[in-house]
């Protein structure tokens, strides 16, 4: 599946690419919440027929309270991916000095059982 989902001033970029998913921007929607949305249909359609191996990188800058339930939302989608033998792994990068997106990462870890790597940029 190959797909892109362009940013917008409250949302970010998102990139569907045989197996490799990023998101990277800053997702703070407030109202518009369609890029979301396609995001998660994605990632379910995703689901039905995944790579072998699957890597999700999100780099955000902030995220607010809908956002970060998007997030866990597709995690414990691909949680279920995971647990049926595919190869799955979290990319989550996070400024040095911003201790908020590193605690987020480290609690999204634990919420999950996925290989979750914590990358300092």
């Amino acid at each position: 599946m190959n797909c892109t989902i362009e940013n917008t001033s409250t949302t970010p970029y998102i990139n569907f690419n045989d197996g490799e998913i990023s998101i990277t921007g800053k997702s703070i929607p407030t109202v518009n919440f369609d890029n979301l949305k396609s995001f998660l249909s994605l990632i379910r359609r995703y689901s039905k027929e995944p790579e072998d191996n699957t890597v999700l990188s999100i780099d955000l800058d902030y995220m607010n309270g809908h956002s970060k339930r998007c997030i866990m939302e597709s995690l414990k989608i691909l949680e279920k991916i995971y647990k049926k033998g595919y190869r799955i792994c979290v990319n989550w990068y996070y400024d040095k000095n911003d201790e908020y997106m590193l605690e987020l990462g480290i609690i999204y870890s634990s919420l999950v059982l996925l290989p979750v790597n914590l990358i300092e940029r």
